[in-house]
Order: structure tokens, then sequence, then C-alpha cells
């Protein structure tokens, strides 16, 4: 499964602690700024390929911390 992930374990790790502090400060990201964010990491990478369609739940699979912070309205 990593080696299909384009951002490495430490980018996604960086991007987790992040997203816990905003939400610790009051200000939790939607999951339009997590995209934002992650295209932004992926194109200082030179990957210009779009996020697939089902990216956030693969994120938020691997990532379950954060599954409650990210719920839909």
């Amino acid at each position: 499964m990593e080696l299909r992930q384009r951002l490495s374990p430490l980018e996604e790790g960086e991007l987790v602690e992040w997203l816990l502090q905003l939400y610790r400060w009051g200000w939790p990201a939607r999951t339009r700024q997590l995209g934002q964010v992650v295209k932004e990491l992926l194109l200082a990478k030179e990957d210009i390929t779009e996020l697939g369609g089902n990216w956030q739940q693969g994120f938020l699979r691997r990532w379950p911390e954060l599954k409650s912070k990210f719920v839909k309205p």
C-alpha cells in the first residue's frame, strides 16, 4: 500500500500533526483545505497528477485518529 502513496509516511505524519494542532487551537481544517494542502505538498515535489477521487478515504483509513475530526455536515 505504501508504494502507492504519493506522500511519504514522514510527510503524512507531519500533515497529521499540523491538522491535530489546528484542531487543538479550535480551527479544525475542512476537507477542502486538507486537499489544497496536499496538492501544494505534491506540487512542491513536482507531482502534478490530480488526486484520486478516493484519496481522502485512504488517508483517513491510515490515520483513524482524524476520522472523527473530518465528518460530513
